[in-house]
């Protein structure tokens, strides 16, 4: 499985979908992201409780990508489809779109 990441997380990085970075800095700031997009899932909103689950479902992805040296940079979406079956194995699929959702 590392192997495969790591084959995974170049090409992305060579397809300028990913950058790397200094991981402390952007690590710090998805751990306050994560403690702001928890409040907000609390709502009696169910619009913002999704889009607040699905922010920080891409935080914890990003931590991830933070702790090897990279973060998310364009098409987050397309590097989120890419990664999720790493990340998530037991996630065989995945709803992404709202409009299905509520």
């Amino acid at each position: 499985m590392v192997v495969e990441m790591n084959e995974i997380l170049r090409s992305l990085c060579n397809g300028g979908n990913l950058k790397m970075i200094n991981r402390l800095k952007y690590m710090e700031q998805n751990k306050n992201s994560l403690r702001v997009l928890e409040d907000r899932r609390k709502s009696d909103d169910i619009s913002l409780q999704y889009t607040a689950t699905y922010d920080i479902l891409f935080r914890i992805i990003d931590l991830e990508l933070n702790s090897n040296g990279y973060t998310l940079n364009k098409s987050p979406h397309f590097v989120f489809k890419k990664l999720y079956p790493i990340f998530f194995p037991s996630i065989k699929h995945i709803n992404i779109n709202i409009n299905e959702v509520v």
